[in-house]
């Protein structure tokens, strides 16, 4: 008997994950508090919508895009109760990212989930990637659309500043830090009244506060410290369409398309709980300048409200020649970003500046490639591009005001690569027989005008104009011997990347974003490129057994790592590299061992098992100069389990 084409099993297997999902949420809530974890975010209410998209697919065929609210989605697609947990304990066997990924960010490889990043909507960009990667027709228009609201919560005080480690006895609190930090019972769990009650008893403020020794409202409570929540609400629009024309002139194809698309993000913060008080007076806010008492309750906005307008329209065309040795490919492709802010805090109704005006910014793109078979086993080709891409929007919008920056530029970005490949299938040496491919290329990008943001002691640092160069060297080699039983396999890639300039960065307060900016200098010239090894190598071996087994082992060397660079430290003319920690040289060696049943069974069953980090090596897989190193995972393994239909 069948409901709405769904079976009795199917609907319990449903209700069951809404009921698991929502025990889930509350069992995270109770270790966050005790301490035992560092961040959640809840799914309690998306539970069914997202159970239904998730019957919707096939786990492990088809590929899902979720976002942090998904734990109900990733639940009915095959994802265990356990595996969430080890993620939010950021666990070692997390199979999201093996623990180095924030809780609720899902990945899954086996069930084919693809991770993704906070920013709400990102993820349907990739999605629609995938699906043209998936499958590419003559015709090819996909239209999607997206509506995110995401933030986080945090704490607000009397001060402008956040509330920190302090007493909240009789004598009221003191000591005014980043974040609240209410006493804990012999539970570790939060006394949250204590700080209820405190916002119920007399305000003693001073007179930096600029509000005074009084209650203000004298017959309600004035909360002293509160939750805000930080609300980030995203709507995206767009059509990609392609089309290809085969044969337009003998050995000539070509390929045209559109590609259009319109960004609405509103940005604030606002009241969400006053902790026992009546009222919140938004003291440190000189910002709010539609609400001149600054008297804020639930449901009020403080810090900021705005909103950011982007639309892209852009088109290629793209060019593919082929005639017996060479080919050749050629392709332009012209755009138009426009930016536009709205500001509802810096700027009074009536003042007619809350409307920025429109900042456009002209981008293109060209690309050049050839190849050419030599002979039968040699072939050399190159590829070279220049790509010039509109400024990100906090370039253009500095100091989170209406204001356009005259500086902002676009980013342009050359770079070529030349390289030569050899192919032997019948080579012999010491007596044996064996196939041979070798690749070599060089490659060197110009990237001037970047743009970087970085966070550093609670700043923001809008970083213009810094240039850097990426040179480098990468090998690619195998052979395949044993009437191609046997792999082996080696792959080096040799980087030279560096910082070029000295620039100068605009710095606001991460707290008061609307607050008076100033000009710090960066000296970062000649600093290196951080936050990826610029040393790699892979030897690998891979042999194939006549009943299906096929063993992998793979070493893997990296060094020449630099951790990304602090803006705070490089504002010393006598910051050089040798302030920047080169994390230690580590290699790792890992095995992985497949079976086919091949016709043993009616349907083929691919079974693996994996072990990674064999020797269980300890290294920094990441290090950031001030904050220290996050440590790679340890010993790990895992099994998977494929079906070919």
């Amino acid at each position: 008997m069948k409901f709405k084409g769904y079976t009795k099993k199917q609907l319990l297997d449903i209700y069951r994950n809404m009921q698991l999902s929502r025990y889930l949420d509350e069992k995270q809530l109770i270790l966050l508090k005790q301490g035992k974890g560092f961040f959640h975010i809840g799914a309690s209410g998306h539970e069914a919508c997202t159970l239904a998209a998730s019957h919707c697919l096939k786990s492990g065929s088809d590929f899902a895009f979720p976002y942090y609210r998904d734990q109900a989605f990733c639940l009915g697609y095959g994802m265990t109760s356990r595996e969430i947990l080890l993620s939010f304990l950021a666990k070692a066997d997390d199979p999201n990212s093996g623990g180095r990924q924030m809780p609720q960010h899902f990945s899954h490889k086996v069930l084919n989930i693809v991770s993704q990043s906070s920013p709400t909507g990102t993820q349907y960009l990739q999605a629609v990637g995938a699906a043209f990667a998936i499958q590419k027709d003559k015709l090819n228009s996909v239209v999607y659309g997206s509506n995110g609201r995401g933030g986080g919560t945090g704490p607000l005080n009397s001060r402008g500043d956040f509330l920190g480690n302090a007493d909240f006895g009789d004598e009221g609190v003191t000591e005014y830090f980043k974040y609240i930090n209410p006493p804990r019972d012999s539970n570790g769990l939060y006394e949250w009244d204590k700080l209820i009650n405190w916002n119920r008893s007399d305000f003693d403020a001073d007179a930096t506060n600029g509000v005074g020794d009084s209650d203000y409202i004298s017959d309600e409570y004035r909360s002293k410290a509160i939750i805000r929540a930080s609300v980030n609400h995203h709507d995206w629009y767009g059509l990609i369409s392609t089309f290809k024309y085969d044969d337009v002139m003998p050995n000539l194809n070509l390929t045209t398309g559109l590609d259009v698309r319109s960004y609405k993000g509103e940005h604030y913060r606002e009241v969400v709980n006053l902790l026992g008080g009546d009222y919140y007076v938004d003291s440190s806010d000189d910002n709010d300048l539609t609400n001149a008492d600054k008297v804020k309750r639930v449901g009020d906005k403080v810090a900021y409200h705005n909103i950011g307008y982007n639309s892209w329209f852009g088109g290629f065309i793209q060019a593919e020649y082929a005639l017996d040795k060479l080919s050749a490919v050629a392709s332009f492709a012209g755009s138009n970003t426009s930016y536009q802010r709205e500001d509802f805090f810096n700027y009074t109704d009536d003042s007619g500046d809350q409307l920025s005006e429109k900042a456009d910014y002209p981008g293109s793109a060209i690309k050049l490639g050839a190849n050419y078979n030599v002979n039968d086993n040699i072939n050399v080709f190159f590829n070279a591009g220049a790509l010039s891409i509109a400024p990100n929007f906090r370039s253009v919008y500095l100091n989170y005001n209406n204001t356009v920056n005259p500086e902002a530029k676009n980013e342009d970005i050359s770079s070529f690569e030349l390289g030569a490949g050899y192919v032997n299938p019948n080579m012999s040496l010491l007596g044996f027989d064996f196939g041979y491919q070798l690749n070599v290329n060089f490659y060197n990008t110009n990237w001037k005008n970047k743009q970087l943001v970085k966070t550093a002691n609670d700043l923001i640092y809008n970083i213009d104009g810094v240039n850097a160069i990426h040179s480098g060297i990468e090998v690619e080699s195998k052979a395949s011997m044993l009437e191609g039983s046997l792999d082996l396999y080696g792959i080096l890639s040799l980087g030279n990347w560096q910082w070029e300039n000295d620039v100068i960065a605009s710095v606001v307060s991460d707290y008061d974003r609307s607050g008076p900016a100033y000009d710090v200098a960066i000296y970062a010239g000649g600093l290196p490129v951080g936050d990826a090894p610029q040393t790699q190598m892979v030897l690998g071996a891979k042999y194939f057994s006549a009943f299906g087994l096929t063993v992998n082992p793979v070493f893997t060397f990296f060094d020449k790592h630099f951790s990304d660079y602090d803006p705070a430290d490089t504002d010393n003319p006598n910051f050089t590299s040798d302030y920047i920690f080169q994390i230690p040289a580590y290699n790792t060696i890992d095995l992985h061992v497949f079976y086919n049943t091949g016709e043993l069974l009616p349907v083929p069953v691919n079974i693996g098992f994996h072990l990674l980090n064999a020797t269980d090596t300890e290294y920094f897989a990441d290090y950031r100069n001030g904050d220290g190193g996050f440590y790679g995972a340890g010993t790990t393994f895992n099994l998977s389990l494929g079906i070919d239909f």
